[in-house]
């Protein structure tokens, strides 16, 4: 746990330098098409399950789920269309994306590291319904792009979680190997066998939901947490790798159109230290969002490619006293607390429609 407590006070000192030298919030002068007032025709949507609107609570109290490219009318990228009177709306955002899931959706000779190839595999069948439909998607992306007026963009969140599965293989065979109890190898045992079939269905926050709340049982709720650091750690680091990559393929698909990147925001702010441990989930992993929102800002600052919009206080659901919430649904209420409510939907397709 003290190797990366350390490594997170390291990146979190470095970010703090470079958020000095990157400009505070929205991009550069916006281009002509923006300027002009013209309604935007065409809208083209990349991101994740930020913008299928994943979570937002339906009028009869249930909620938004897995939507495989079905259009949410009370998502903000469909909201900012409506107000834009765009008469054609393509949607590529899927539940799951990472940056890995999109460059390789722009580009289909990337292919990511080795510690990601699994997971993003698992996107691609899950989220977008497999290998044949995201080839299909790839012929179509680009043609998409070059015929669009606005393209609404965001990613990022899912690589924090992209390699739990490697990470807990790794956190596995430490414990296995010093575990003399027989109790509780067959308790990790179990948890492995559960943890590679959520992973295969793709759960990857379900996978970590389950490995804290099992090792929580055997005194290991630290490591559970340092798997989950490691993880974020990780998925920062090819974050900051791939962003500048996904901005300069669309710009080069289509340098003319108007392009807005809204930021991460941290939705496990308000989770504070889980039984078992020391420390916040939500402080901790502050530095990592800050810090891809540095990436965001200061790309832009050096190529001006798109708009960027800051969401970090948008609202979503409170949650709740930790008694209750392992008592309850844990992945469920992760999975809540971590997206906008409907009226943050809203309030982020306010701030779109103004900077555009």
């Amino acid at each position: 746990m003290k190797h990366w407590k350390r490594a997170v006070c390291l990146l979190t000192t470095w970010l703090l330098l470079i958020s000095m030298c990157v400009l505070p919030s929205v991009a550069k002068t916006p281009s002509s098409k923006a300027a002009s007032g013209r309604n935007y025709r065409t809208v083209t949507v990349i991101g994740d399950s930020l913008a299928t609107g994943y979570m937002i609570q339906n009028r009869d109290g249930s909620y938004v789920e897995h939507t495989h490219g079905k259009r949410i009318r009370a998502a903000w990228p469909s909201r900012v269309a409506d107000s834009v009177n765009a008469t054609v709306y393509n949607n590529y955002a899927r539940e799951g994306s990472g940056t890995n899931e999109i460059l390789r959706l722009l580009d289909p000779d990337y292919e990511p590291d080795t510690y990601f190839k699994e997971v993003s595999d698992r996107v691609i069948e899950k989220y977008f319904d497999g290998e044949a439909a995201f080839a299909m998607y790839q012929k179509k992306v680009r043609t998409d792009i070059e015929q669009s007026d606005l393209i609404l963009l965001n990613c990022g969140s899912n690589d924090l979680f992209a390699t739990v599965n490697t990470v807990f293989r790794k956190l596995m065979n430490n414990e296995l190997d010093s575990v003399k109890a027989q109790a509780k190898r067959k308790v990790l045992l179990q948890l492995k066998d559960t943890v590679d079939a959520l992973v295969a269905e793709g759960q990857f926050a379900k996978a970590w939901a389950t490995i804290y709340q099992v090792l929580s049982t055997i005194n290991m709720a630290d490591d559970a947490v340092e798997a989950l650091l490691e993880c974020a750690t990780r998925g920062y680091l090819n974050f900051q790798k791939n962003w500048g990559r996904i901005a300069k393929t669309i710009h080069d698909i289509n340098p003319d159109a108007q392009v807005v990147v809204i930021s991460l925001f941290n939705g496990t702010q308000g989770l504070g230290a889980l039984p078992g441990t020391n420390i916040s989930i939500g402080n901790a992993l502050d530095p990592i969002f800050n810090g891809m929102n540095a990436r965001i800002v200061s790309c832009n600052a050096v190529h001006n490619y798109y708009r960027y919009i800051d969401i970090t206080k948008v609202e979503h659901p409170a949650w709740p006293d930790v008694v209750t919430m392992l008592s309850g649904d844990f992945y469920g209420y992760m999975m809540l607390c971590t997206h906008p409510t409907r009226n943050g939907h809203k309030w982020i397709a306010n701030k779109v429609l103004k900077a555009i």
